[in-house]
């Protein structure tokens, strides 16, 4: 593999510990040859494009201490994919990885990916998608995980930028619905928690409820949101006059942050 300066750079910037240069490898390379490397001995060093919901999976009958998984969209100058935290490592990563945070990740599985490529689309522009997902997990085997912040790479690094696609509240109301965007406006009102009754895949009552509530904020609070899903509600529209109800709602993607005025 060839090596670039910035690479060499990479290991005077930031601490890789025994990793040597040569041995990162690309996720475009691994892609190419997950299939007989199911325990990949190389190491990747990605940045972190999208960060998702943890998802609890316990069942009845499984004694799983940690019974988590989050998956990320990571990538590199050469393509993207998805990584998925199980188990413990969901407790020891989750809050300290962000969206731009750099990963260096050793002894990982390497599995073909079920996550649909539409769900990625909006933050990936012209970056290749693979679809391969990097396994950590605590046990068989161990992998190991090291977080960086970007700021500690230096600028000939290649990593991909973070990619936004901010819209207005007039150009939201042009938008199809279920479109992903973001959006950064002032709190102008806070409702009262709702929940509403959810259906199973059969459309029946499953006995479990949505929980629909406003930030936990107040009137005159900035905030950015990032990766929301647009609902247009467009059963009421009966004219071309009638007022789009448009709002915004959560993904499983989604990122909130206040504005500090301090900063």
């Amino acid at each position: 593999m060839s090596l670039s300066a910035g690479l060499i750079r990479v290991a005077a910037v930031a601490d890789l510990g025994n990793t040597k240069v040569q041995d990162i490898y690309s996720i475009k390379d691994l892609a190419k040859k997950w299939s007989t490397v199911k325990i990949a001995h190389p190491v990747l060093l990605v940045k972190v494009i999208l960060k998702s919901r943890m998802i609890h999976y316990a069942k009845p009958g499984k004694n799983d201490k940690w019974p988590f998984q989050a998956h990320l969209l990571i990538g590199d100058k050469t393509g993207a994919c998805t990584a998925v935290l199980w188990n413990a490592m969901c407790p020891n990563f989750y809050i300290s990885i962000k969206e731009g945070t750099v990963l260096l990740l050793k002894k990982f599985t390497v599995r073909k990916s079920f996550q649909p490529l539409p769900r990625f689309k909006p933050v990936l522009q012209n970056t290749q998608f693979y679809d391969i997902d990097i396994n950590l997990n605590s046990h068989h085997p161990e992998s190991e995980v090291r977080v960086f912040d970007a700021t500690e790479l230096p600028d000939e690094m290649e990593l991909p930028p973070l990619c936004y696609h901010f819209v207005t509240r007039k150009q939201a109301g042009c938008l199809p619905n279920n479109f992903v965007c973001d959006i950064a406006g002032i709190v102008t009102y806070v409702g009262r928690y709702e929940r509403e009754p959810m259906n199973n895949t059969f459309g029946m009552d499953s006995g479990g409820f949505w929980g629909i509530t406003d930030l936990d904020t107040h009137p005159g609070t900035e905030l950015v949101c990032t990766h929301v899903r647009l609902v247009q509600n467009l059963d009421h529209l009966t004219t071309s006059h009638t007022n789009r109800l448009v709002f915004p709602t959560t993904t499983a993607e989604s990122q909130i942050s206040i504005l500090d005025h301090a900063v």
